[in-house]
């Protein structure tokens, strides 16, 4: 180092851990919040999509060819939501329109599916039902056993156990129906993770780049809180980029995968170092301080002009200090 140049030492205040906590706080509930709002949005996007819509339309058929759903293939409703809300049907038209239907659904819809013995799964099944425990109300063949219109809800209720127990749950041996099934679920958690994601850059990624000063959130604006590079000086936008992927992919992603395991290493990092430095900060240099009482600079020309100082400095690595 030249005589003409001097060492310039920083200093900043270490931020209280409740301080940090409250701005990390603000930030995430942000993030909930506007990922509950934009996913209204993603969701009429999906669902108005033309492969979205065919989807639909095809699980629709599959739900009524299974004849345990009625109506349209747009919006199939249940055949039990259908039967209950029917006040003109008698409890015997209802029997009768339940076994008519549950008997197709497991002898000819699943026959393949459970190999022909869909008549013999159903029967065993309507022989579990019993008045108060003691008689059954279906023979060893599966009629019924009781004609008195006196036990036509003792049968209406049985056939909605069926329906609502077994026969529902068996729709997914169906192979075809599981696959739309499942690219429907798929389609919906694609976007909520889109839509995650977005929310996520924009509390912490964009806010950051538009306050360059201090990359702050504006949890951290809030607790007058900032981040800055070994230098002392504001991180400049690619070093916060960098911290920023590291924290968005390690961080927050593959916790939601691995259990929770990298956000644990991280916030061990927070506590066990003295300087508070996440797993994200350690790894891109950078230092989240207390800016209360100091100014962040941008650069040193910044800092220079403001300090009215004209002689040439040097900015080392390890000049930034950080104290209590």
């Amino acid at each position: 180092m030249s005589s003409s140049e001097e060492t310039l030492d920083i200093n900043y205040s270490l931020p209280h851990r409740g301080k940090i906590f409250a701005a990390k706080l603000f930030d995430f509930f942000s993030v909930v919040i506007l990922s509950i709002c934009l996913y209204f949005f993603t969701l009429t996007i999906i669902q108005n999509s033309p492969g979205y819509k065919n989807l639909m339309i095809q699980r629709g058929e599959m739900l009524k060819s299974s004849l345990l759903y009625v109506g349209s293939d747009e919006s199939p409703e249940r055949l039990d939501f259908y039967l209950e809300s029917n006040k003109e049907m008698t409890y015997l038209e209802k029997n009768d329109t339940f076994e008519n239907n549950l008997t197709y659904f497991y002898t000819v819809f699943l026959s393949s599916e459970m190999s022909g013995e869909g008549e013999k799964h159903y029967v065993e099944v309507k022989q579990k039902f019993k008045i108060n425990g003691k008689s059954a109300l279906f023979s060893e063949t599966g009629e019924r056993i009781y004609t008195n219109p006196d036990y036509d809800i003792n049968y209406y209720e049985a056939y909605q156990s069926i329906y609502n127990d077994d026969a529902i749950p068996h729709l997914s041996l169906k192979a075809n129906y599981r696959s739309i099934r499942l690219k429907i679920v798929l389609s919906n958690v694609i976007g909520l993770i889109i839509t995650v994601s977005v929310s996520h850059m924009l509390v912490y990624l964009l806010v950051p780049l538009v306050f360059k000063r201090g990359k702050v959130t504006f949890g951290m604006k809030l607790t007058k809180l900032a981040y800055v590079a070994a230098d002392g000086f504001s991180v400049s936008w690619k070093r916060y980029l960098g911290q920023y992927f590291f924290s968005f992919f390690l961080e927050f992603w593959a916790s939601a995968v691995a259990f929770l395991v990298p956000f644990g290493v991280s916030l061990g990092f927070f506590f066990v170092r003295k300087d508070r430095q996440t797993l994200a900060n350690y790894v891109s240099g950078i230092y989240l301080v207390d800016a209360s009482d100091s100014d962040i600079y941008l650069d040193k020309f910044e800092y220079l002009k403001k300090m009215e100082k004209l002689e040439a400095f040097t900015a080392g690595e390890g000049d930034i200090k950080l104290h209590q």
